[in-house]
């Protein structure tokens, strides 16, 4: 069976085992989607401002920002399972059994400081567009109905709680604990 045909099934009809790996495997496709498009708007950027500036500081600070934000999901992960990893487990999202989840880089509190310190420090700008860029596209696609996700002061007045957070995304992850 080819990768495309198993995101379109019909999952009714399937026994339960079967679910579990369909699910698996859906959930790695989407994951490895999820970084190429991040990979791909990233080097947009850090094209944009090579071309710009004809240097590679600003590249490699727009990598950093667009790529690089991401070990936030690592600290959720280590947080809940200590320090053993399971890639299954990281790429199915499974720490988020824990209930909480912290995010602290994918914040547009964070984007607005850097954007501020940036009229002062002018490298800091390509870190602070790429890092926007990443949560806006996370915001679209992950996140649309949910405007506040990502600012890290809503997740912090709630607590950190993923079912306060985010109810789609607690239920969706509580369909499919597996």
């Amino acid at each position: 069976m080819r990768f495309c045909d198993f995101l379109s099934l019909d999952l009714g009809t399937l026994p339960e085992y079967h679910l579990i790996i369909m699910y698996n495997r859906k959930k790695y496709v989407l994951t490895f989607l999820d970084i190429g498009s991040h990979v791909a708007i990233t080097a947009f950027f850090a094209w944009l401002f090579y071309k710009h500036t004809l240097g590679w500081l600003w590249p490699c600070l727009a990598v950093l920002g667009g790529i690089l934000i991401d070990l936030d999901h690592f600290l959720d992960y280590f947080m809940y399972y200590g320090a053993k990893f399971d890639i299954r487990d990281f790429v199915c999202n499974r720490f988020l059994a824990s209930g909480k989840i912290y995010l602290v880089f994918h914040a547009w509190e964070l984007i607005f400081i850097l954007l501020g310190l940036s009229f002062f420090v002018s490298w800091i700008f390509p870190l602070a567009i790429s890092m926007a860029a990443h949560i806006l596209f996370d915001q679209l696609t992950n996140h649309p109905g949910e405007p506040f996700f990502y600012f890290l002061a809503y997740r912090w007045y709630h607590k950190f709680d993923l079912k306060k957070i985010s109810m789609r995304r607690y239920l969706l992850f509580k369909e499919k604990n597996i």
